[in-house]
């Protein structure tokens, strides 16, 4: 019985080791992101870039965070028509393992460069303006209103303002009440406005608390683009061919909301 003493001291302590390593195995943070694409014309040169981007950032929140994630995409009316009403579409709501962002995306309407953000994001959160957002088309994220709530908008151009369209600063009161944080890649197409869609993200990010804790490189070059304390907000090539990496971006929304 002696001799059998070291085997089963052993074994006791191969259990223990894996009882502590188990303990002690890292929690992953809880998140919930929805994806919100500008599908308008401009948008079309870069659908490919697009949906390598949002499928990269996906992969890397799911390996960094329990994710929960869904899916919209909004348009805009043509300049002297409205045959466009339906703005907004959602996709896919918020749920665990909300799947990839579907390839037959329809890119289509506006036609002059500020877009109809606001009228989006305001329908994410549950907010309609008939006709432009109605109820059976304009369906809200379905945030669980439990975990960290965040919008990653993709587009090129600024917000419309005036008009029937919802003044950026009253979105973004709502957004905050909300408790929803905004985020942004901004794609440089050939008709896009990059200065001016940089600008009215920025605002959104720094008005719904979308700020880096610590500063990032957004496109993998090694070189800081985000400084400590800035806006959330990334840009983004329209050329599938161009490669960037998008984890400094995706470990920057996990930095800020994950928990």
């Amino acid at each position: 019985m002696r001799r059998r003493r070291p085997v089963l001291a052993a074994a006791a302590a191969l259990a223990l080791a894996a009882a502590t390593g188990a303990s002690a195995a890292p929690k992953k943070p809880a998140l919930e992101v929805f994806f919100l694409i500008d599908a308008t014309g401009d948008m079309v040169q870069a659908r490919d870039a697009v949906r390598t981007a949002v499928d990269g950032i996906q992969a890397r929140l799911a390996q960094r965070t329990t994710l929960r994630h869904g899916f919209g995409v909004f348009r805009d009316v043509t300049p002297n028509s409205l045959w466009l009403t339906d703005l907004y579409q959602r996709l896919s709501p918020v749920r665990a393992n909300g799947g990839a962002l579907p390839r037959d995306i329809a890119y289509q309407g506006g036609g002059d460069v500020p877009e109809a953000h606001t009228f989006a994001l305001d329908a994410v959160i549950g907010v309609r303006h008939e006709p432009w957002t109605t109820e059976w088309s304009a369906a809200p994220a379905e945030f669980s209103g439990t975990l960290p709530k965040l919008v990653v908008l993709v587009t090129s151009a600024p917000a419309k303002q005036g008009m029937t369209y919802p003044a950026l600063n009253e979105t973004i009161s709502r957004l905050r009440a909300a408790g929803v944080g905004v985020a942004s890649l901004v794609v440089k197409t050939e008709q896009g406005d990059e200065r001016g869609a940089r600008e009215h993200l920025g605002s959104i990010a720094a008005g719904t608390a979308a700020v880096a804790r610590s500063a990032f490189d957004c496109d993998g070059d090694r070189r800081v683009d985000v400084a400590r304390g800035g806006p959330l907000v990334c840009p983004m090539p329209a050329d599938p061919r161009v490669r960037q990496s998008f984890t400094g971006f995706a470990d920057a929304l996990v930095a800020r909301y994950g928990r």
